[in-house]
């Protein structure tokens, strides 16, 4: 009983694996930016007069409404 445990959690964890490869194959982001989220570059004393949140290199925000 605890061999199929330790195989079905095997065969998640595989999964798991695979489609967080795939995702990274096809991220929309990097797609349309030309680089990964974590390489955008944030304005530190630029924020959002609607959210509050920092304006990034291309100037949007969190709610999208790129300070204006």
């Amino acid at each position: 009983m605890a061999a199929k445990k330790a195989s079905a959690k095997k065969s998640i964890h595989r999964k798991v694996e695979k489609s967080k490869k795939e995702y990274r194959k096809h991220d929309a982001h990097k797609e349309i930016y030309n680089k990964e989220y974590h390489e955008v570059k944030y304005s530190e004393e630029h924020r959002c007069p609607v959210c509050g949140s920092r304006i990034d290199e291309n100037g949007m925000c969190a709610c999208g409404a790129g300070g204006s």
